[in-house]
């Protein structure tokens, strides 16, 4: 195979997980939200289907000739244009990873939509860790956030990340993305406070617009700002 790879990136440095592995498993932009923040550009597929979108047994093969190598990463991340549980075999091949190569960390990076499911929390589990989003906490701002496909809504997300706290024995990472004048009124923190605690994560990270976003006003917000609300919030948080 050749060392030009299709599905995997890096290791690169990541402000969050250090030297990361990233896994795409997705051909382009396909996604189960369409976020006025999103760095990747508009999504071209809006869905909420799960199906094989890039051949699973290539992925593996990849993945066995790059680990191979005893590649230095602190995790191989699930990350890519779009949200990895759409594809349906996500779970197969975390269990390769965790079967054939344990001495290795998994991160699922995730926009929290499938996580209501069952079958997709289980496929989840030999994760080290899951980074949750959560965007909003009042449904209408989580439309004009998120703009997700259809059927999808702010419950589901709690509900979804609420059952895997209580079923995940990894660490969970809660990421909140905030913007100003969108989802960082005071109705919307003290939301915010309402759902970590029920949550309960291991952490919270905060951050906010870096690079480019899909619509111009989804504008970054400065560290100071970002600082000030984490003193409203509980739980252990990390400014980024």
């Amino acid at each position: 195979m050749s060392a030009a790879y299709k599905f995997l990136k890096g290791p690169i440095k990541s402000r969050r997980l250090g030297f990361s592995l990233g896994i795409d498993l997705l051909p382009r932009n396909i996604c189960s939200e369409n976020c006025i923040y999103c760095e990747c550009g508009p999504t071209e597929v809006l869905t909420a289907e799960r199906k094989e979108y890039v051949p699973t047994e290539n992925v593996i093969a990849e993945l066995e000739e790059k680990l191979s190598q005893q590649q230095a990463c602190d995790y191989i991340t699930f990350s890519g244009r779009g949200e990895p549980t759409l594809h349906e075999d996500i779970g197969e091949i975390i269990d390769f990873i965790a079967t054939e190569f344990p001495s290795y960390r998994i991160a699922v990076l995730t926009n929290s939509t499938l996580l209501k499911c069952a079958g997709v929390r289980g496929e989840l589990m030999k994760a080290d860790l899951i980074v949750p989003s959560l965007d909003a906490s009042r449904e209408s701002t989580f439309q004009e956030v998120c703009r997700p496909a259809g059927g999808i809504y702010l419950e589901d997300i709690e509900k979804g990340i609420k059952l895997l706290s209580e079923e995940f024995y990894g660490k969970i990472f809660l990421e909140i993305l905030l913007m100003p004048g969108i989802n960082d009124s005071p109705r919307e923190i003290e939301g915010f406070k309402r759902i970590i605690r029920q949550i309960d994560p291991d952490r919270i990270d905060l951050n906010s617009v870096d690079r480019p976003p899909v619509e111009s006003n989804a504008a970054g917000m400065t560290k100071k700002r970002l600082q000030s609300i984490a003193g409203k919030l509980p739980g252990k948080i990390k400014v980024f």
